[in-house]
C-alpha cells in the first residue's frame, strides 16, 4: 500500500518499537503528501493522512504544521473520498487560496483567509446554483470585513483638522480581494461622522467610497451634505444595506439620504459604476469632501459586513 512517496519500498512492522518502518528501519509514523500529489492518493482504504503544504494553523511566524485529511473509500463521490479533518486551512490572501486550490475538487472545504475580515471568519467552499460554480461564503452566511472605531465623541482619534477645506480619513488600505464578492451579494454598512468647532454655514460633505482606484471619486456608498446648516456640532450616522447588483455595479442609497425613507417620486437609489469591478481589488475609503476651514470633522466608526448568496 502507498505509505509514502517514492514507491515501491518495503514496509516492515517492528514489534520492538510498535511502528511500521521502511527498509532502513526508519519509523513510518504518518502518511504524508504534498498537495500536488493529491490526485494520486489511493482512496481504496480508510486512514488519516497529512498534507504537508496546506496548513490548518497560523502563527506569528507564518502558517505551518500541515493539515490532517480523512481518506474514506465509502464516500459517494471522488471529491468526498478525501476531506479535511483538521481545522480550517489558512491562506494569507484570497489570491493565494485561488491559486492553490481547485474549488470543484473540495466541496465543503473550510478556510481562513488573512485579507478577508483579518482572517477571523470561517469561509466555506460551496456550490452556487445562481453562478453554476463553487465559491467561498461565510460559514454563517454573513461576516464582518471591517470594524473600525476611532475614539469617542468626547475624544475622537481620527479627524480632518481646521485650516483645510477637505481631506481623507487615513485608516490604511481596507481591501476587498478581487473575485471574492459576486454580483448576487449584499453589504451592510454602518458609520458616524461629527462636524464641530464652528457654526459656519459652509456646506460640509461626508463621503464613503468603494472602488478599484483607492481614491475619492463618484462611487459613493454614502454621501451626505449639511448644506447651509450652522448646527454645531452636526452629527450624521448611517446604517443601511447596499448590493453588488452587477459585476461592475453596486446599488446604494442616493446622495443626501442616511437610511430609511418613504416611497417617493424622488430617486432614493443610485447605481455606482465609475471604477467598480468586483473581479478586481476594491477599496473602502472615507472622506470629507468639503468644509469650512474653521470646522473639524471626525469619523467615529465605520463597519462593513458582507453577506454572500448562493
Amino acid at each position: 500500500m502507498p505509505i509514502f512517496k517514492g514507491q515501491p519500498q518495503s514496509v516492515i512492522y517492528n514489534p520492538t518499537i510498535g511502528y511500521l518502518t521502511d527498509a532502513n528501519g526508519t519509523p513510518l509514523t504518518h502518511e504524508a503528501y504534498d498537495y500536488a500529489d493529491f490526485a494520486t492518493i489511493d482512496t481504496s482504504y480508510k486512514r488519516y493522512i497529512l498534507i504537508n503544504d496546506l496548513h490548518s494553523a497560523n502563527s506569528a511566524s507564518g502558517a505551518s504544521g500541515g493539515s490532517r485529511w480523512l481518506v474514506n473509500p465509502l464516500a459517494s463521490t471522488p471529491e468526498e473520498k478525501i476531506v479535511l479533518d483538521s481545522g480550517p486551512l489558512w491562506f494569507d490572501t484570497y489570491a493565494a487560496y485561488t491559486s492553490a486550490i481547485t474549488a470543484s475538487d473540495h466541496p465543503g472545504l473550510r478556510v481562513h483567509i488573512g485579507n478577508v475580515g483579518s482572517g477571523i471568519p470561517v469561509l466555506v467552499n460551496k456550490y452556487s446554483s445562481t453562478l453554476s460554480a463553487y465559491r467561498l461564503v461565510p460559514e454563517n452566511k454573513t461576516c464582518n470585513l471591517f470594524d473600525m472605531s476611532f475614539g469617542t465623541k468626547a475624544s475622537p482619534t481620527l479627524s480632518i483638522s481646521a485650516g483645510v477645506t477637505s481631506g481623507e480619513f487615513d485608516f490604511g488600505d481596507k481591501l476587498i480581494p478581487g473575485g471574492l464578492v459576486k454580483s448576487v451579494d449584499t453589504f451592510q454598512i454602518r458609520g458616524a461622522f461629527v462636524r464641530r468647532a464652528s457654526a459656519a454655514t459652509t456646506a460640509t460633505s461626508f463621503l464613503v467610497t468603494l472602488n478599484t482606484t483607492n481614491a475619492v471619486n463618484t462611487d459613493y456608498v454614502f454621501a451626505y451634505s449639511t448644506f447651509s446648516s450652522g448646527l454645531n456640532p452636526f452629527h450624521v450616522n448611517f446604517d443601511f444595506e447596499f448590493r453588488a447588483s452587477g459585476a461592475t455595479t453596486f446599488t446604494t442609497i442616493e446622495s443626501g439620504f442616511t437610511g430609511e425613507h418613504a416611497a417617493s417620486a424622488t430617486g432614493h437609489f443610485a447605481d455606482r459604476n465609475t471604477a467598480v469591478n468586483f473581479a478586481n481589488d476594491m477599496y473602502l475609503n472615507a472622506f470629507c469632501g468639503s468644509k469650512d476651514t474653521a470646522h473639524i470633522v471626525d469619523l467615529l466608526y465605520l463597519s462593513l459586513d458582507w453577506r454572500a448568496s448562493l
